[in-house]
């Protein structure tokens, strides 16, 4: 995902527009996912983590560290593409016979039927360890003799 500036004839100011690169058989196609209007202005510098996060979040990866002026700036965008974008990259390989012919494999996990075994409590069991061998360095036995007096 990238944003690019388009303008009209109607307008004096460029539209900024969220757009998706996909393939179509041999060719490179372009997909406008949200356009933002005029008033919406993003910095140039940010604009391609602003992408990057909106793609992120639209996937359902959370980020772990991100600024929080693109933080807003990519809640609100994704808001906008929930309520009137065309977002929809999972859909649109299923929603017709072509998209269907383009997937040669689907295999699904259920997580509900997910089982393992071989537990071990490996975590705890380093800790003690390396804990342990941390103190058998540090502790110098002490050999004293009880001191006589007379």
């Amino acid at each position: 995902m990238f944003f690019r500036e388009k303008t009209s004839k109607n307008s004096r100011k460029p539209t900024l527009q969220l757009v998706e690169n996909y393939r179509h058989g041999d060719k490179v196609r372009q997909k406008i996912i949200l356009s933002l209007g005029v008033g919406f202005d993003i910095p140039h510098a940010q604009r391609k983590a602003v992408a990057l996060a909106v793609e992120h979040k639209l996937l359902g990866q959370n980020p772990l560290f991100e600024e929080v002026e693109i933080e807003e700036l990519s809640d609100r965008i994704v808001k906008k593409i929930q309520t009137r974008g065309r977002w929809g990259r999972r859909q649109d390989a299923f929603s017709s016979p072509e998209g269907l012919k383009e997937v040669e494999h689907i295999e699904e996990v259920y997580i509900d039927k997910v089982s393992h075994t071989h537990d071990r409590l490996l975590g705890s069991l380093l800790m003690t360890r390396l804990n342990y061998a941390i103190q058998s360095q540090t502790l110098i036995p002490c050999k004293t003799e009880p001191k006589i007096t007379s």
